[in-house]
This record gives C-alpha cells, sequence and structure tokens, in this order.
C-alpha cells in the first residue's frame, strides 16, 4: 500500500435527521384531526427522509419520545388495546427505518403495560439512561456502528454513541399510573455518566437524545436536579458533539432563549450542534456534518455543521411532498378502527364549550373541568377526615393557541359530544389529586397564573394581553373562589417558577372564599392534577403540599361521567375572577380567527379585531377600564371581566 500523503485527510459526510414531540401525529388523516391541521405529519416527513436516502445522503434518523401518546388513534388504541396489531406509531417508525428512538416522559401516561406492549414490536433500539424498570425494554445506551464512503473513495467505520434522558419529574406527573414501578435520576447526572461511558467504549461520534428544553440553568444544584429544561447543561458536556432537544415544544435554530450560549442563528448550544424540531411533526430537525481525522488513528473532528429545523408546512424540501403512500396503507386498519371509536356518542351539552378566551373571566373549558372533579370528590372528601375543609377545583384550557398555531382550539358546539370532542376538552390523561393547601399557598398559585399577563401601564392601549412565553396550558383557575388580578403591577414568576419579585409582592387582589378574606393560615382542599402536583407548570410549592388520599381516576374520565350524565350552561360554577380596573386603558387580546363566531358573547371585547399578527392570530380591543356587572359565569350573557 502506497504511503498516505502528509497533508491527506479522511472526509466523509452525515446528515442527522430528528423528529421530537410527534404525539402521535402519523398522518392527516380524520383519525388523527386533533393534531391542528397546519402542521404536519410523520407519514410526510417520512417521504422526505426516502428521498434523502434516495440521493445518496448518509442518514442517521433519529427521535427525541413523546410518540406513543397525544392523539385519538394512540389514546383509542390504548383504552381498546389491537392484542396482535403493534401500535400505529411502532408501525410508521419501523417502516421509516429509525436509526434509534429515545423515550418521553408522555411515552409513560399508559402505565407500563401498554408500555411494554408497544415497544415490543419496535424494530429499532429504544433508549432511556436515566429511568429504569424491571423488563423495561430499553436500554441506557448504544454505540451504532455505521460504515460510511470517504470522499477520496474508500470507506471508514464510524462509532455513533447515543444516550436519551427525560424529565425525573416523570415518575411524580404519572405516579397513579405508574404505582411506582420505575425510578429516575436527575437528567445532568445521567447525562454525564452516559457521555462517559460512551466515550470509554470508544464512540467516534456522541448524540444526546435530551428530551428537554433550552434554558438558563438555575444557580442551585439541587434546582438543576429537578428542571425541566437542562439542555444548556447536557450541551456544555465535553463528551457530547450532537444534541436533540425536544419537551419544550419549541423550534431551534430559530426559537431558542436569548442567554450566553445559545446561538439561535448558527444552531449551536454551548458550540455543540442542536435542532428542537416542534411539535406534533411541526418540523424535521436536520444536522448536516463534515467529518474529519487526520489520519485513522486520529479522532473524528466536526467541520462546519448545518443545523436546521425545516417546517413541514411551509418549508419547500418537505411543503409539496405527499404522505407516504405505502405506510398510510399499513396504517389504514388502525386508522380505520380508531376513526369509528373516536366517533362513538358519549353525552350531551346543552352550550357551547370553546377555549378562545381562556385567558378572560369566563371561559367555559376549566369550567368543565371543575365541575367533573368537584361531582366526583365531594361526595368522597364528605366521608374523610377533612371533612370539615372547604373543597376548590382548578381548571384549565389546554388547547388554546400557544406555540401550536392559531388553530389550537377546543370549539364543541351544543348537542351530541363524541370521544374525539372529549379528547379536544382534556387531550392528557393526568388524574385528579386532592393537595391541602393554605390561602398563602392559594395565594402563590394564582400569582403564577397571573404572571401569565404582560405588565399594562394605566392609561396605555395596544399592549398584548398574554405573555406569550407562559405556554397555553399553564394559565389555571381555581373555582370556589372569588379574586382580581390587577396586571398594572409586575408579574411575580417566571414561566420556570423563578420568583421574579420579592416576597410580599402580589398581583391578587381580594381573594375571598364564601365572601369572606382569605387569610394567610386558612386550609382548604385542593382538587387538581397528578401532572400539577407533580410539578408540572412549576407552580410554586406545589410538590410540597400534603396530599389527601382518595381514588384518584383520570380527569377526562371524570369530565365523560359528567357528560354522559348531560351537562346546561346553568350546572357549570361561576368564573371566579376579574382584572382590576384600569381607567383609560386597553390591550390586545389574541386568539384564533375562529373566536369571531363567538365574540358577541364577551361585550368587552370589541366586536371585530384589530389586526392579525404574523402567525395568524386575531388581535382583539379589550376594554380594561369597564366597570359592568359583579357576577360573571362560566357562560355569561353579560360578563363582567373587570372588578370595580
Amino acid at each position: 500500500m502506497a504511503p498516505r500523503p502528509k497533508d491527506h485527510r479522511d472526509i466523509t459526510d452525515l446528515t442527522v435527521l430528528a423528529t421530537a414531540d410527534l404525539h402521535g401525529a402519523i398522518t392527516h388523516s380524520e383519525a388523527n384531526h386533533f393534531t391542528p391541521r397546519d402542521q404536519g405529519s410523520l407519514a410526510q416527513i417520512g417521504s422526505y427522509v426516502t428521498a434523502c436516502r434516495d440521493a445518496g445522503e448518509n442518514v442517521l434518523l433519529l427521535d427525541n419520545g413523546d410518540f406513543l401518546q397525544g392523539s385519538a388513534i394512540c389514546d383509542v388504541l390504548a383504552s381498546v388495546p389491537e392484542p396482535d396489531l403493534p401500535h400505529p406509531m411502532i408501525t410508521a417508525m419501523n417502516h421509516l427505518g429509525y436509526d434509534a428512538v429515545g423515550l418521553g416522559n408522555h411515552e409513560f401516561d399508559y402505565g407500563m403495560p401498554v408500555l411494554r406492549k408497544a415497544l415490543a414490536d419496535a424494530a429499532f433500539p429504544i433508549l432511556c439512561s436515566n429511568v429504569t424498570a424491571p423488563d423495561q425494554g430499553w436500554r441506557s445506551t448504544l454505540i451504532i456502528h455505521k460504515t460510511l464512503p470517504l470522499r477520496g473513495g474508500g470507506r471508514c467505520q464510524l462509532k455513533i454513541g447515543l444516550f436519551s434522558v427525560l424529565p425525573q419529574q416523570t415518575v411524580a406527573w404519572n405516579a397513579e399510573q405508574l404505582d411506582g414501578a420505575i425510578a429516575a435520576q436527575p437528567m445532568l447526572a445521567a447525562a454525564q455518566a452516559a457521555a462517559q461511558s460512551l466515550k470509554a467504549q470508544g464512540a467516534d461520534l456522541i448524540i444526546a437524545l435530551a428530551h428537554t428544553g433550552i434554558a438558563a440553568l438555575p444557580t442551585e444544584e439541587s434546582a438543576r436536579d429537578i428542571s425541566e429544561h437542562v439542555g444548556l447543561g447536557i450541551a456544555a458536556l465535553p463528551e457530547v458533539d450532537i444534541m436533540i432537544c425536544g419537551h419544550a415544544h419549541r423550534v431551534f435554530p430559530a426559537d431558542g432563549p436569548m442567554i450566553d450560549g445559545v446561538d439561535n442563528t448558527r444552531g449551536l448550544v454551548c458550540g455543540t450542534p442542536t435542532v428542537m424540531p416542534g411539535f406534533n411533526g411541526s418540523h424535521l430537525g436536520a444536522i448536516r456534518l463534515t467529518l474529519a481525522r487526520q489520519d485513522p488513528d486520529s479522532d473524528w473532528q466536526i467541520e462546519k455543521p448545518a443545523c436546521e429545523a425545516l417546517a413541514v408546512k411551509t418549508d419547500p424540501r418537505l411543503s409539496q411532498r405527499p404522505e407516504d403512500a405505502a405506510l398510510l396503507a399499513k396504517l389504514a386498519p388502525a386508522l380505520n378502527r380508531a376513526q369509528r371509536q373516536s366517533e362513538k356518542i358519549i353525552g350531551r351539552i346543552d352550550t357551547p364549550i370553546q377555549s378562545y378566551f381562556s385567558r378572560l373571566p369566563g371561559d367555559p373549558c376549566p369550567a368543565l373541568t371543575a365541575l367533573a372533579a368537584l361531582d366526583y370528590a365531594k361526595p368522597l372528601l364528605a366521608q374523610t377526615d377533612a371533612r370539615d375543609l372547604p373543597v376548590l377545583a382548578v381548571g384549565t384550557a389546554f388547547r388554546s393557541g400557544g406555540r401550536a398555531g392559531p388553530h389550537f382550539f377546543t370549539d364543541v358546539a351544543p348537542g351530541s359530544v363524541s370521544f374525539q370532542d372529549l379528547f379536544s376538552l382534556y387531550p392528557f390523561l393526568n388524574t385528579l389529586c386532592v393537595l391541602r393547601i393554605t390561602g398563602a399557598g392559594l395565594r402563590r398559585w394564582l400569582d403564577m397564573a397571573a404572571s401569565n399577563f404582560n405588565q399594562i401601564q394605566v392609561g396605555s392601549s395596544g399592549t398584548v394581553l398574554q405573555d406569550l412565553a407562559f405556554p397555553c396550558y399553564a394559565f389555571d383557575c381555581i373555582f370556589g373562589l372569588t379574586y382580581a388580578f390587577d396586571i398594572s403591577q409586575p408579574a411575580c414568576f417566571a414561566p420556570s417558577g423563578e420568583r421574579l419579585q420579592p416576597l410580599g409582592a402580589t398581583r391578587v387582589r381580594d381573594l375571598r372564599y364564601a365572601g369572606r378574606p382569605v387569610e394567610d393560615t386558612d386550609e382548604f382542599l385542593l382538587l387538581t392534577s397528578g401532572y400539577r402536583a407533580g410539578g408540572g407548570g412549576n407552580i410554586p410549592g406545589a410538590r410540597q403540599l400534603e396530599r389527601v388520599p382518595l381514588p384518584a381516576p383520570a380527569l377526562r374520565s371524570l369530565m365523560q361521567r359528567a357528560i354522559r350524565r348531560g351537562v346546561s350552561a346553568a350546572d357549570l360554577p361561576q368564573s371566579p375572577w376579574r382584572f382590576s380596573a384600569l381607567p383609560g386603558t386597553s390591550a390586545l387580546y389574541r386568539t384564533g380567527p375562529a373566536a369571531a363566531h363567538h365574540a358577541a358573547a364577551f361585550p368587552t371585547l370589541a366586536p371585530h379585531p384589530a389586526a392579525f399578527d404574523a402567525e395568524g392570530f386575531a388581535l382583539y380591543p379589550l376594554d380594561l377600564s369597564s366597570k359592568t356587572a359583579t357576577q360573571s359565569l362560566a357562560i355569561p350573557d353579560t360578563p363582567a371581566y373587570i372588578q370595580p
């Protein structure tokens, strides 16, 4: 063999394609239609992946978790399983030839038996480095041996190491479904151990499947252990070469935080090439690498990585492609079966239930959740030692715009209610949880809710009411109380739960129970979800509250129970809150364009939007100085949004 020239280098190319937070978005079909139609689908992404392979690209296809839950087809097939058929998401991933898949927290929503059955049919490796369980069906780390062509001729062997982590709080969020079946470590510690192990095994390239977002890390080590978003810390590990993020439902590069170490243009986090591909199939992450080494004994180096998050809806490389026809044919039996199940009628309502005005008093979606929880829990709590404590209920509208876009809203018409309507009303399998809470704890909880609003200067106009940094599912109403929010004051908390104002600062005004002021030492029982009680949504102090033992069904099941009996407008509890009046002040309320069909029921809003923003949301002028009636019902004829 001729000696190598001194200036010769081995150079090869690798394309890493990644999905994350698919949430069952397999197709655009009717059986899957709870995924917004203006997003994407795995079947459409698959057509692009096939085209890349056909063009000769060296493709590594990965997924970063939350793929088994989130659509009608996933829920139907989990509740009414087909024993002899693989889960349709597994069928789709097998068909597309995924090289490896990491688990997300929502994979555990249905419990371990459902998860084990689904994973048993996977033709690809499953990873999770910080969760363990008996007969778990996944591994901690993986090395893929990939043969790649060299640019100058010949071939090389590349050892690609992979690990995966997800939020440790998954154990608490799904406590009822899991019943102690899994154990979890903090993400950063597990990531460091896995990366070092892969390096010791001789991995040439290490990829982190980090089911976590990108945010500034808490300064305290204990806070880092329970943070949901530690991508910055994982990217800073010296062994990690590539990072795929998720969980936060954001898009990177483009939509990352403006903090040190994050390059939203080049897609680098602490210098590590990174992508976060949205959710519901909205984007495909693509990292195209040039790898070079001086000689076969040298380490491979990444040169000029190109990181992109390709929008399935608008990027012509994907938007003009049809869904994978062969995949649709394979999925047809499961899709048809799910369609039939989702159309079954479960009950009736005599009033519209919509979420277009979910950040205004009078939203019916949280009122329906509260009604269902109170009807179930109050009789049971009356038989416990806590029978003398007042019972309150949290309600939240989950589908209310946000990062999912201007069409991501609940809109259920009066009349028959189907399973697919129920899914729209409550898309998660959260279970009921009862907490003991004081008046001081309630004020903190409500101040977190009030932080969903921007600060509005008295006498101003034109400021958007909602702080878009807060997810659409982060606004809680607490039924059984009355209270007002003074949004002329600064927000007390960041979306992470970090306190922004000194102790004692609050936006909550006139907090009352049964007409009397709530004192800090007063005690209550609060009906909420296991997700909130386990820290989901970062409610300050929620994780430390005492739980009252009570059977814990899924909240969606309780809503189904209420709808089966029939729900009228008169059944829904009064809206508990208002804004404090701000003289001479107005703001812009951001909602979906279809809100126009319901806007007339909310007279404090202008009847028509003043404008539409760049994302297609309608902006309605909202009068914050009005002094109308003192009562505000969940389905009001003349709602009072402003407290005199």
